[in-house]
C-alpha cells in the first residue's frame, strides 16, 4: 500500500511537470492549424476503458497529425471518472 502511494506521488509530480513545460512551448507552435481536439486516456484504473481509448486515438491518427509532447498546444491533464487521467492530444489534418 505504501509503494503505491510513493508510485502515485512521483506519477503526479511528473505529470505537473510536463503540464508546465507544454505551456512554455505553446508561442513557438502558436502558427500551427487546429482542426479537432480529442481526449486520449494515459492512465486509467480499469484496463477496459484503456485498450478502447487506445483503438481510438490510433484509428483518429490514421487521419491526423498528433501533435503531442513538447509541441503541444493547449495540453493540459483532465482527471475523469474511475481514476482515470486524460490528456488533450492537438490533432493535425493531414
Amino acid at each position: 500500500m505504501f509503494i503505491r502511494l510513493i508510485f502515485f506521488l512521483l506519477i503526479l509530480i511528473y505529470l505537473t511537470n510536463e503540464m508546465f513545460r507544454g505551456r512554455k512551448d505553446k508561442a513557438e507552435t502558436s502558427k500551427a492549424k487546429i482542426n479537432k481536439k480529442a481526449l486520449f486516456i494515459t492512465t486509467n484504473l480499469i484496463n477496459e476503458n484503456f485498450k478502447m481509448n487506445s483503438a481510438f486515438a490510433n484509428l483518429l491518427t490514421e487521419n491526423y497529425t498528433v501533435v503531442s509532447g513538447i509541441n503541444t498546444i493547449n495540453s493540459r491533464y483532465i482527471f475523469g471518472p474511475f481514476g482515470s487521467l486524460y490528456r488533450e492530444l492537438s490533432l493535425l489534418k493531414k
